[in-house]
């Protein structure tokens, strides 16, 4: 049997080091990437179908968080708490949320973002101070807080 000599390894790992090199450089220049163009109507029903089936799989996490509430909610009569917000004028949408998500008023900073949009009262909320008390719904949060 042969002794494998210390030049034979280094030529070994030479060649590999030779090869990774070609192949980054072939593939630097010669990117097999494929760009789609997606019509505004694509976009949507993706977007559609993505939140459906969020939506979906939300529920059926609630459905168990439900079973699990119900249970708690017998053995602990459910107290409400009244939490202060102060909005100060000229605050953007996204420190709002961030300080009701950091009271505990809401739970979900994108799912409260959706329903402001969704009734188009991102431009409506006026600055002030509040007393929230919760548990409370989005829709209550969002009365609550814009200009009437």
């Amino acid at each position: 049997m042969q002794k494998i000599k210390i030049t034979d390894v280094a030529i070994l790992f030479l060649g590999m080091g030779i090869g990774i090199i070609f192949t980054a450089i072939v593939f630097y220049f010669n990117p097999k990437i494929e760009y789609k163009e997606y019509t505004d109507e694509e976009i949507v029903s993706k977007y559609t179908e993505i939140k459906l089936k969020d939506d979906r799989e939300h529920s059926n996490s609630l459905d168990n968080n439900q079973k699990e509430d119900s249970k708690h909610n017998k053995e602990q009569k459910e107290e409400k708490k009244i939490k202060k917000l102060v909005i100060d004028k000229g605050e953007s949408i996204n420190d709002i949320i961030d300080k009701l998500y950091e009271l505990h008023i809401i739970d979900n900073k994108e799912s409260f973002l959706d329903r402001l949009k969704e009734r188009k009262a991102t431009q409506k909320i006026e600055y002030g101070k509040y007393e929230i008390e919760i548990p409370i719904s989005y829709d209550e949060i969002i009365d609550e807080i814009i200009l009437k």
